[in-house]
């Protein structure tokens, strides 16, 4: 069963169109700091609601996955650093007070998720944030759900 040079062609075509068709939804890096920010700054409001927690620092870990983004060095007046993973599991037993989280999210330019893994005391996994938003009416966030999936921490 052979495949003339047109016909592969045609196939390849048909395969790769959804491929560069979905480029066009993919958020630049700029569009990602944006994100970033808005969703760490929802976490940082919506812990204190939630919880009896002090955040002081937020440690987050640049993993394969994060954005090669910058973000700003405070989000609502909280100090906000991007270390390796091996630097995060050193503070972790250093200094049990320590807020130590793994981001992962995805989506596209209008609608994007996140999901904030909580480390504390020690490397202990302290609890989950997820949210969804709706960046579909050009850079203002609309926050369409949020939950916390808690391990560790009692409500207020």
């Amino acid at each position: 069963m052979s495949l003339s040079l047109k016909k592969l062609t045609a196939v390849f075509c048909l395969l790769t169109i959804p491929f560069f068709a979905q480029k066009n939804k993919v958020p630049t890096p700029s569009q990602l700091q944006i994100y970033y920010r808005q969703a760490i700054s929802d976490y940082l409001k919506d812990c204190p609601q939630n919880y009896k927690l002090t955040i002081d620092t937020l440690y987050f870990g640049k993993h394969d996955q994060f954005p090669n983004i910058k973000l700003p060095e405070k989000i609502a007046e909280t100090p906000i650093k991007v270390i390796t993973p091996d630097a995060g599991a050193v503070l972790l037993k250093k200094k049990k007070n320590i807020h130590y989280i793994n981001l992962i999210s995805w989506g596209t330019k209008e609608a994007y998720e996140f999901k904030l893994i909580a480390f504390s005391f020690g490397a202990v996994h302290v609890l989950d944030w997820y949210a969804v938003y709706d960046f579909s009416q050009h850079k203002k966030a609309k926050k369409t759900s949020s939950r916390f999936e808690n391990f560790r921490f009692g409500k207020e």
